[in-house]
């Protein structure tokens, strides 16, 4: 089963990338360390695998140009008993 969501989100993957034409964020597959001149401001994001989504803030987003697809719905309860709601969609 697991083989099966493995390959449906590869073939997913794969044509994403080939019928966008925007920056992707990806992950690199050894840590590494980078050097970053002044004006050129890393962009902090936390990883998750077992969470529902990746999410960022919006200067990042801006930072890294990804579009904006929609509005989100999405609600996400968090761990001092509030709710926090989403604000837009974009491609990751």
């Amino acid at each position: 089963m697991n083989a099966g969501y493995n390959l449906r989100a590869k073939a997913t993957r794969a044509v994403q990338n080939l019928m966008s034409n925007h920056p992707h964020v990806q992950f690199a597959t050894k840590a590494q360390i980078c050097t970053y001149h002044t004006e050129q401001q890393a962009i902090m994001v936390t990883y998750d695998s077992g969470a529902d989504g990746h999410y960022i803030s919006e200067a990042d987003r801006a930072k890294v140009r990804l579009l904006i697809l929609r509005q989100s719905t999405k609600r996400v309860g968090v761990a001092n008993g509030n709710i926090s709601l989403g604000n837009k969609v974009t491609f990751t």
